[in-house]
């Protein structure tokens, strides 16, 4: 058996589980793990996706206040898209234009006012955005983290299952559109996301969403 995580991150203190550290997840760690093992498909038997933290049934382990408002559902359509590809042998035909993104909600080096610190191995990530696009031909992506042009990016891409990255700015938001044309043929906004200074809590968990 081969494991496969998008992301870990457990924080809580000395008077709790004593659990408070992140395992890096950078890099798009979730689509590079699955390209690994379809590449090395024949010689795994089965694969099993961990650490996923969805939709809670039932009580919630004290984890409310880094679980809630921070969707992961959009993480599904990309693991059946590979999941598929490592079952068959070959990567599904991409038929819609699709953007995925995410992001943590602050800057790492953030001190937030609680009781318990900062996770273990907070400094070994980077205060980025992850970005999957799924582009049935080429394209050019946008990609805005506030209204100011200063933050806007143009990125041209081909056809494919493309990987980016881009900066967030303290304050902003999260929004990815891909161009082809001049016509909009994928929009990911980041609904209820801002790249916080000062958090409330120390949220190494991520946002995850996609386009339609």
């Amino acid at each position: 058996m081969a494991a496969v995580s998008p992301w870990f991150f457990t924080h809580y203190g000395l008077d709790s589980w004593n659990k408070n550290w992140i395992y890096r997840a950078d890099d798009w760690l979730f689509v590079r793990r699955w390209e690994q093992l379809i590449k090395m498909r024949n010689s795994v038997d089965f694969v099993q996706v961990i650490s996923w933290n969805a939709s809670f049934q039932g009580a919630q382990p004290n984890s409310q206040a880094w679980v809630d408002g921070y969707p992961h559902e959009a993480w599904l359509r990309l693991n059946g898209f590979f999941s598929r590809a490592f079952k068959d042998g070959i990567y599904p035909r991409i038929v819609k234009d699709v953007i995925f993104v995410w992001a943590r909600p602050h800057p790492k080096g953030a001190i937030a006012n609680e009781g318990v610190p900062r996770p273990e191995k907070w400094e070994l990530t980077d205060d980025l955005m992850w970005i999957v696009v799924f582009a049935t031909a080429p394209a050019t992506i946008k990609i805005q983290t506030s209204n100011s042009k200063a933050c806007t990016r143009h990125v041209v891409i081909e056809a494919g299952v493309i990987k980016l990255s881009s900066s967030l700015e303290i304050g902003g938001g999260i929004k990815v559109v891909m161009l082809r044309d001049d016509l909009v043929m994928a929009e990911c906004t980041a609904i209820g996301y801002r790249f916080e200074e000062r958090p409330g809590v120390h949220n190494f968990n991520a946002f995850v969403t996609a386009s339609e």
